[in-house]
Formats: C-alpha cells, structure tokens, sequence
C-alpha cells in the first residue's frame, strides 16, 4: 500500500516518473486501509485519476501472485473501486475512479512504455 500526497503528484509527471500500480489492491486494500493508515493518507492510496489528472505515466500490472493475475480483475478494480467486502459500493474514495479506455491504456500502451524505459 502507497500513500502519497496529493502535491507531489504534478512532480510525478515533471520528473518523468513511471507509475507502477496494481489496481486490483484498491478494492482488497480498501477493506482496512483507512483503520491502518487514517482516512487522510488513504484518501491518495491508489490515486488512479490524480495522477491521469497530471499527466503521469502510469503503467498497470497484476502484482502476480499476490493479486490475480487477470488484467480484467484490475480493469474492474479501476474503474469502479469497489471494495471485495462491498462496503463501498459506489467506489472506495470514488473520485479516483478512472474510466474503461483509461485502465485499458495503462494496461497496454503505458504498461509497453514502462517496459521499454526500464530495459
């Protein structure tokens, strides 16, 4: 679990920094998240439309085998953040919620890019 603040996230896109994220965390993570950490920080847990908002480079992935593997799971887990328990059924902090064609891009074009950055 990453918490960052919501300041930083424009110097994510000013240093080219890639953004690993595993979307599926949100809706395990976001069971327990706010009693580990406090609303405040888990509020920028797995700020999906922040970053996208700041033009950051975020490239998803499945955090295989702690999360599954199927890149449908973490599409799901994106765009509705809905949480495994279904105690948030409108999305756990739903103002990060991104949409089909934003998942999709971060699983494929970002997720390409990444790869080729890191090599």
């Amino acid at each position: 679990m990453c918490s960052i603040l919501l300041h930083d996230i424009p110097r994510f896109a000013q240093l080219n920094v890639i953004a690993s994220m595993q979307p599926y965390h949100a809706i395990d993570d976001g069971r327990f998240a706010e009693k580990l950490i406090g609303k405040e920080r888990a509020k920028t847990t797995y700020a999906f439309n922040s970053m996208m908002h700041y033009n950051v480079n975020v490239a998803f992935g499945s955090d295989w085998p702690v999360a599954p593997a199927t890149p449908l799971e973490g599409i799901y887990a994106a765009v509705t953040r809905r949480t495994l328990d279904d105690k948030n059924p409108n999305g756990w902090f739903p103002e990060q919620k991104i949409t089909v064609a934003q998942a999709l891009t971060a699983y494929t074009i970002d997720g390409a890019y990444a790869s080729l950055r890191i090599k």
